[in-house]
């Protein structure tokens, strides 16, 4: 999501016009005059042909913009320091991240009993259990929509003294705002499917999971199996024994470890061709176990560090784990974000 302030945008000046057939040297918007919106059009990087500029000089308001906060963070960010600094512990959480965690701890042991035990529990008790717990992460990570990118930003050097719930909420929520969402029902969405997605490894044992985070070719080949299975397994439990979760749910469910280059889980298809919410689901999956596997090596590392490591500069592009497009827009909104003064 983006500042919608006139005052945040500078219409581009001939010279700094696209040119046909060359790669933009900024992120370009336009403004959408009814809704008085300014929105991304195109990506820094991205090629400028002859269609983008023919649909914009069809526009209403058919004057491109860049945006002045971007300019600013650009000239006072050097991008080869960024995620650099590695503390050496996670810092303590605040009294009421820990009555957080012990709330969201007792609620994944119920849906988790009540999965591997069908004879426990009620399924009317336990979904609304699992819609109040989403609604509480909500809150927790985001007390109100004008808020969202500070308290996210405030609560993410807590990410690893979080329940892995709460942290991929919180990552979730931050990486679909980057990539332009900001309804409040999309991130409730996103955290029922992160409290209901892993259902299945109540089966697989403690060790199984942590070896999954610290180093997956170490596991066993049952193992492994067992883990590329869980998305799938998460569905069918929660579409057969949880009538009421939405589709949007669902989906985001069977597919939160499906890939751009279609090697993912567990049906191994390009993650394009499905909704948008579940790619910005996928990418902060990835983000989160790149900094689960360096906490357990010892290394509290940055949600920007783990999003450089998935920029995969030296992969072809279309072998890369994410769309590069989805991923600059979430390494510029942390640094735009951080870089905002207090």
């Amino acid at each position: 999501m983006t500042s919608n302030s006139p005052a945040d945008y500078q219409a581009l000046a001939g010279a700094e016009s696209p040119k046909v057939g060359e790669s933009v040297s900024f992120d370009v918007y336009v403004h959408l005059p009814n809704s008085k919106k300014f929105i991304r059009y195109v990506c820094v990087g991205d090629l400028w042909d002859a269609r983008k500029a023919s649909i914009i000089a069809k526009h209403t308001d058919p004057t491109l913009y860049k945006s002045l906060h971007d300019a600013l963070v650009d000239a006072v960010i050097d991008p080869e320091s960024l995620g650099t600094q590695r503390p050496a512990i996670p810092p303590a959480a605040p009294a009421e991240i820990q009555v957080f965690n012990d709330n969201v701890d007792r609620e994944l042991k119920n849906i988790f009993k009540f999965v591997s035990s069908p004879e426990e529990g009620e399924v009317a008790t336990t979904i609304k259990a699992m819609e109040d717990l989403s609604k509480k992460i909500i809150e927790v990570v985001a007390p109100d929509v004008e808020n969202l990118r500070e308290n996210i930003l405030q609560q993410s050097k807590y990410l690893m003294v979080m329940t892995d719930a709460a942290a991929i909420t919180s990552i979730s929520v931050m990486v679909a705002m980057a990539h332009g969402f900001d309804s409040r029902k999309i991130f409730r969405d996103m955290s029922l499917a992160v409290l209901l997605m892993d259902a299945p490894f109540a089966d697989l044992g403690e060790d199984t999971v942590v070896q999954y985070y610290k180093d997956r070719n170490q596991l066993t080949k049952e193992q492994w199996e067992a883990i590329r299975r869980h998305p799938a397994r998460a569905h069918e439990v929660v579409s057969t024994r949880l009538k009421s979760i939405p589709d949007s749910v669902l989906q985001l469910i069977l597919n939160h470890h499906e890939l751009y280059n279609g090697k993912g889980y567990p049906r191994q298809i390009r993650n394009e061709s499905l909704p948008a919410t579940i790619r910005s689901l996928s990418l902060s999956v990835d983000v989160f176990e790149i900094m689960k596997r360096e906490h357990y090596a010892g290394n509290e590392i940055d949600i920007l560090t783990a999003l450089d490591e998935l920029q995969e500069k030296d992969i072809d592009p279309h072998l890369r784990r994410h769309n590069q497009k989805l991923v600059q827009s979430a390494i510029s909104y942390v640094r735009n974000q951080s870089a905002t003064p207090a």
